[in-house]
């Protein structure tokens, strides 16, 4: 495990070498080799999730249809940054929610690295989301998902 400025980060090797860490999910993680990554508290977890707005877009059958504004929280930016700037040597990828790694896309690049400075590449190269093997599966170990 690795500080961040609130706790450790928990980080695992797959069988296939590669060194995972968990940045927020207050889940086990259980990979398809049965490696098992620690989770995060629940305390962290609800301090840096993302930032979810509904916005009715129409009303129907006694329903709303709403679109989802998803963006990435103050604190889950610092973080990343304290991560980037303390170096990402330790993990060879950084689990984030599916969710995030789109809000972090859609920041455009030079605001990204207004806040990441010479450090961009090496944390957003790593930032990935799981792949389970099939539904309610274990997680693939060779397969993550990007944005």
């Amino acid at each position: 495990m690795i500080e961040t400025t609130q706790c450790r980060l928990p980080i695992v090797t797959l069988s296939n070498g590669l060194r995972v860490a968990n940045f927020c999910s207050p889940h086990i993680f259980e990979f398809e080799d049965g490696s098992v990554l620690g989770q995060r508290s629940k305390e962290w977890s609800d301090r840096v999730r993302a930032n979810i707005e509904d916005t009715v877009i129409e009303e129907r059958h006694g329903i709303n249809l709403i679109g989802v504004s998803i963006t990435c929280s103050g604190a889950a930016m610092l973080e990343l940054k304290s991560l980037a700037m303390n170096g990402t040597d330790d993990f060879d990828l950084l689990i984030l929610p599916l969710m995030m790694c789109q809000a972090l896309a859609r920041i455009p690049v030079k605001t990204i690295r207004g806040w990441f400075g010479d450090k961009t590449d090496d944390i957003m190269s790593k930032v990935v989301s799981i792949r389970r093997t099939g539904r309610g599966g274990p997680i693939s170990i060779d397969k993550f998902c990007v944005q």
